[in-house]
């Protein structure tokens, strides 16, 4: 298990939905900075072990849950 946190620099994945870029990964918090294109999406996943926290800066998203995973 990593123990010291990892700041990436220049850590950029060009997606099908936009960019991302990852600012910072530990053992248990991973920080990515999301630039979304307009009318875009991406598959329906999740994470065990890990939950999705979103700020929106500018603009606006849709996040679409399956009904019995709602809580």
């Amino acid at each position: 298990m990593r123990k010291e946190p990892i700041m990436h620099k220049n850590n950029i994945l060009k997606k099908i939905w936009g960019i991302r870029e990852r600012l910072l990964e530990t053992s248990t918090v991973v920080v990515d900075r999301l630039t979304l294109e307009a009318d875009s999406f991406c598959s329906w996943h999740y994470h065990e072990f890990k939950y999705n926290m979103f700020i929106v800066l500018k603009g606006r998203i849709s996040i679409e849950l399956p009904f019995n995973e709602c809580k």
